[in-house]
């Protein structure tokens, strides 16, 4: 988050809000209809914005979905690293902090499934490997090995949803903890 004593801090807080209610209005609007018979302007309505503020900050309704799943990583890495500083990603603790934050936006991953756009969900796990985890100095093994665990994460999380979240996060934890402490 940038310092509010700085110059354009209040245009980015400002812009950051509207992004975040575009995208909001654009995954309530889902849920009742399909993505490519939403508009622009509905989505506008919706939010309460104008078509400006759209195309000041994306480039399609897609641009939405992809660049909120990013705020979600950003934030849950903020979150993360308040409650658990010290902890690794494959640690139980954060794996199951991980389930239980990406619960509260289960109607959000939802929408992209049934949109068939988990691929949005996987751009945000990479965006989230590559942005706090990868380091300047990973090599080539570490990197590959990250996109393998992103992925696996995606489809688990993928799978949780498609069954209603029917296994406590607890329970779902545990079991990727027992595959990647192996």
């Amino acid at each position: 988050m940038e310092d509010p004593r700085t110059p354009g801090a209040a245009t980015s807080q400002s812009n950051r809000f509207a992004k975040q209610c575009l995208a909001e209005a654009l995954i309530r609007l889902m849920d009742e209809r399909e993505l490519d018979d939403i508009s622009v302007t509905d989505i506008c309505k919706e939010a309460g914005f104008s078509r400006m503020a759209y195309y000041r900050n994306f480039q399609s309704k897609r641009d939405i979905l992809r660049q909120y799943m990013f705020l979600l990583a950003d934030e849950f890495r903020a979150e993360a690293l308040r409650k658990y500083p010290n902890h690794s990603s494959r640690s139980y603790e954060i794996i199951l902090f991980g389930l239980e934050y990406f619960k509260r936006y289960q109607v959000f991953a939802r929408r992209l499934i049934q949109a068939n756009l988990t691929s949005i969900l996987q751009d945000g796990m990479n965006y989230y490997f590559e942005t706090y985890l990868a380091g300047e100095t990973a090599n080539l093994d570490r990197h590959y090995a990250m996109y393998y665990y992103s992925g696996a994460l995606v489809n688990v999380y993928t799978l949780w949803i498609a069954r209603d979240l029917a296994e406590p996060p607890e329970q779902v934890a545990r079991i990727i903890h027992g595959i990647v402490k192996k």
